[in-house]
């Protein structure tokens, strides 16, 4: 269950993404819980499509900072981040999420064909279809949390 804060950053992100009008999806625990999982979550994860939104994003929430965009690379993934944080609540948004192919090329996780959108408390919010988010969790070797995901795909016959 999200908590009465974290449900009004949410109604903030929600209304300035919108209004700058950029792709973008809710991802992670609070999208499980707003889908029907039985947790809390600590943070606010999103997803846009690029680099540039990420920056609209960042002189949007200029006083809302944890630091600036960081490319981070994993193995076998790649992403800019931008994190912010709103009344303690931390936002964590991603962009230009890679993965490398079997020749270590970089290539788009398709996760955008994903997305749905769920009506929570007066927002039409986009999301990461369940079924994505599972995929996303195994690619990325998540597989306690991927298990999780799949039972409640399954409960809900998604």
């Amino acid at each position: 269950m999200l908590t009465e804060k974290q449900n009004n950053v949410l109604k903030i992100i929600f209304e300035a993404l919108n209004e700058l009008n950029l792709s973008w999806m809710l991802i992670g625990s609070a999208n499980h819980v707003i889908q029907g999982m039985d947790r809390t979550p600590s943070d606010i994860d999103l997803i846009v499509e690029t680099k540039y939104e990420l920056q609209k994003i960042e002189n949007r929430f200029k006083y809302n900072k944890e630091n600036g965009i960081e490319f981070k690379e994993y193995d076998g993934y790649s992403m800019y981040e931008l994190n912010l944080s709103f009344d303690s609540i931390p936002v964590q948004i991603i962009g230009e999420y890679r993965r490398k192919d079997g020749q270590n090329v970089w290539g788009e996780l398709d996760g955008f064909s994903g997305k749905k959108y769920i009506m929570y408390e007066r927002m039409n919010l986009p999301c990461l279809s369940l079924h994505q988010e599972y995929n996303a969790y195994i690619i990325t070797d998540r597989r306690k949390k991927a298990y999780k995901i799949k039972e409640l795909i399954d409960v809900n016959s998604y």
